[in-house]
This record gives C-alpha cells, structure tokens and sequence, in this order.
C-alpha cells in the first residue's frame, strides 16, 4: 500500500551510497529528474539551519527508535513492532516532504543525509532484513546531527 508520497520518496532513493565518512545521493527533489552524485557538506563550515518541521519529525523518529533501541540491538524486536516503526518513521517523512519548504542547497544536503531511511522503512515494512533497516534509520539519524542544527539531537546508541 504505497502513498504518492511514498512512491515519491522511493523515486528519491535511487543510487543508494551510505558510508561512515561520505554520504551520496542521486536525485534532486525539485528536479525529480536528472541524477548525479553528490557529497553532503556543511554550509560554509557550518551546520545547515533546518526548520521547524524537520526538527519536529527528526525528533520523532528518534522518540519512536529510542522507545524499541534495546529490543532492537538485542535483536528481540518482533516483526509486527518493526511494521509499527516502519509506519511511524515514514509518517514522519511525509510530513517533512509535504512542509518542505528549505532553500535548495540545504534541502539537497538533507536528501543526501536521509536518502538510507528509504531504503531502511522499506526492509521494516516487508519483513526483509528488519533489523538491517532500523540500522540505516539509527544511522541517518545519527548522522542528520552532524549536518543540521537542532537543539533536541542527541545520538542514537553511543
């Protein structure tokens, strides 16, 4: 049961890369067209501002992971928890889809951060390598607080 929104944040996860140093993505989300790689970055040495709504939904997704983080790690998470998570990560996504409204520059730096969590809600949603997936999540959130400004982030398992 995919949504546009869903079917649109898929197209976004074309040319998945996802490395401890360098973070890659292929796809522009205003363009939705023409792909090439790119690095994410700071702004000038600086963490990007963010907004309101990315701030809220990041900090939800990291309510959501942290209340199963435990279960997870200890691989004890049953199935129907990791659907429930899938489901609550990508409401969240959706929000921030639809409220996007970042300059270019930092809205490309936030899709090259979260194009993984695609790929992660995807294997949660299906029962494909579940833990595997909440991983991705637990990474990109880690790494959203390396680029972006937020008061509220704190690493995920550390």
């Amino acid at each position: 049961m995919f949504t546009k929104t869903k079917i649109a944040s898929a197209l976004l996860a074309a040319g998945l890369f996802f490395g401890v140093t360098n973070l890659s993505f292929a796809a522009d989300h205003h363009s939705h067209g023409e792909q090439t790689m790119v690095e994410a970055k700071l702004n000038a040495g600086q963490k990007w501002k963010g907004d309101k709504h990315l701030r809220k939904s990041m900090g939800a997704i990291r309510t959501s992971i942290n209340t199963r983080l435990g279960e997870i790690h200890e691989n004890r998470l049953p199935s129907d928890e990791y659907k429930k998570l899938a489901n609550e990560i990508q409401t969240q996504i959706d929000y921030m889809v639809e409220n996007c409204n970042l300059p270019e520059a930092e809205d490309e730096q936030l899709h090259i951060i979260l194009n993984p969590i695609f790929e992660g809600v995807s294997e949660m949603e299906t029962g494909k390598n579940e833990r595997a997936g909440a991983v991705k999540v637990v990474k990109v959130y880690n790494a959203y607080g390396k680029y972006f400004e937020d008061s509220n982030w704190a690493p995920l398992g550390k």
